[in-house]
């Protein structure tokens, strides 16, 4: 079992990270021009719920896998986190909570890509 320190910090720097995407959708909000300003953080923000919704129906189904020699796992293995059963609710490494702490590092990676394709789409 995890000690109460670990678990906190674990999920203050979650919540850091979480206001890490506001502050990219303002960033290349900056960078491009005025008339697509609201259409880039839109996209920043409206990225959100999908990828949230995504990661818990399928995303931590196809990162827990059997064998470490396996690609992924099953999309319907653990579908919505559903059958994990109180062991693995309660460290921070397994189960539902690091499925909660890894969402905020996904919203991050699609206002990046988001960003870095806009200049080149809007051209």
């Amino acid at each position: 079992m995890l000690d109460t320190g670990s678990l906190t910090w674990a999920v203050v720097a979650t919540a850091f990270v979480l206001l890490m995407t506001p502050g990219l959708a303002f960033f290349y909000g900056g960078l491009v021009k005025a008339k697509s300003v609201v259409s880039m953080m839109m996209m920043s923000f409206g990225s959100l719920a999908l990828i949230g919704v995504l990661w818990i129906l399928y995303g931590f189904s196809m990162s827990t896998v059997s064998s470490p020699t396996d690609f992924s796992g099953s999309p319907f293995a653990v579908f919505a986190l559903e059958g994990l059963g109180n062991d693995e609710l309660i460290g921070a490494a397994f189960g539902s909570t690091f499925a909660i702490i890894t969402v905020p590092f996904l919203y991050l990676g699609q206002p990046i890509q988001e960003g870095s394709g806009d200049s080149k789409l809007r051209s």
